[in-house]
């Protein structure tokens, strides 16, 4: 998790153009090794005395984390370093870690003008074992220390964002998370990073549209998709991120621009090594299906017919529905 604040914190830069001191990091990759409660709100106060009415604010809270209560009310929690475990004991686990309702609480008192903040971690509930529990801190290679992490970029992040007009001025905040409820944030062992920041730092890269202007809704679309289907592939299990929430205005968001030109986030191919044959008209398949249940009906049927044309060789039936295109292959 700390390589995960600190690329992602390195490549914000890099895409936007801000200056280096808008950004703070809290990692356990430096000394002592800790992320604790009072760390994390101390660095929430020094960014609430940084932050002016008209920046744009990322907040990123990258290590484990846990859901709280029953679902559907469950309540997500961030688990600092020096978290404590009581299996059997909800209340007392969430006292040692920090709600996600607490820390927005807090991050509202900043003066903005848009607040996104982001966490990367499980929502599991702390009534399984330590076993069950997927953790999605990395290891230091060296210390063999577990590594969690808060990035903070602050003031200005979206240094050429157009000034606030009606009807798309940003007054609020947008909270994304790296799964849904009861889902794990998958740790990519092969690259020692959380699938979530990693396709969230590559979305800032390639995500941009034909005319390189990158957007937070396009980023969204392309960590949604690539985190569930890379996801699925590797590990077997679902992890699809919930932004919410869902507001046009801050889809339409620019982050950057002057980017090298791409699709616009759209979905182009898996990222992941078992790509390919069967699996590319199944993961077509299910970046559709995530886009219907959005109500996105015309990007639905632009997926399905990817996965209608990558199938074409198959001798197999298939009828796929969306809310306006029937496609329907033929017998051969």
């Amino acid at each position: 998790a700390a390589n995960d604040a600190i690329f992602l914190a390195k490549t914000l830069a890099e895409v936007t153009k801000a200056p280096s001191k808008n950004f703070i990091t809290l990692t356990t990759a430096d000394e002592p090794h800790k992320v604790t409660k009072s760390q994390i709100t101390h660095a929430i106060s020094e960014l609430i005395a940084a932050s002016k009415s008209e920046d744009t604010v990322f907040v990123l809270f990258a290590g484990h984390g846990i859901d709280v209560g029953k679902t559907p009310f469950a309540t997500p929690y961030f688990c600092p370093s020096t978290a404590e475990w009581y299996p059997d004991d909800e209340a007392a686990t969430a006292e040692s870690c920090a709600s996600q309702p607490d820390i927005q609480k807090e991050l509202s008192k900043l003066k903005c003008r848009a607040l996104i903040v982001s966490f990367d971690m499980c929502r599991t509930t702390p009534l399984f074992s330590a076993a069950q529990l997927r953790d999605v801190r990395s290891r230091d290679p060296q210390s063999g220390k577990t590594q969690q992490s808060v990035l903070l970029p602050t003031r200005d992040v979206s240094s050429h964002a157009s000034a606030p007009t009606n009807p798309d001025d940003i007054r609020g905040q947008l909270t994304i998370f790296s799964c849904g409820e009861g889902q794990k944030s998958h740790e990519w062992g092969d690259k020692q990073r959380g699938f979530y920041t990693y396709f969230f730092e590559q979305a800032l890269r390639d995500a941009a549209d034909s005319s390189g202007v990158l957007r937070l809704g396009q980023i969204i679309k392309y960590v949604r998709t690539q985190v569930s289907l890379n996801a699925k592939q590797l590990t077997g299990e679902d992890q699809v991120p919930v932004p919410t929430p869902v507001d046009d205005r801050f889809m339409r968001l620019e982050v950057a621009r002057g980017l090298k030109p791409g699709n616009g986030g759209e979905f182009s191919g898996l990222t992941s090594s078992v790509a390919g044959g069967s699996s590319d008209v199944q993961a077509l398949m299910l970046a559709g299906t995530e886009l219907f249940n959005d109500k996105n009906f015309e990007a639905a049927g632009k997926m399905f017919e990817k996965a209608y044309d990558a199938s074409s060789k198959s001798s197999a039936q298939a009828v796929f529905w969306t809310g306006t295109t029937k496609m329907k292959r033929p017998s051969s």
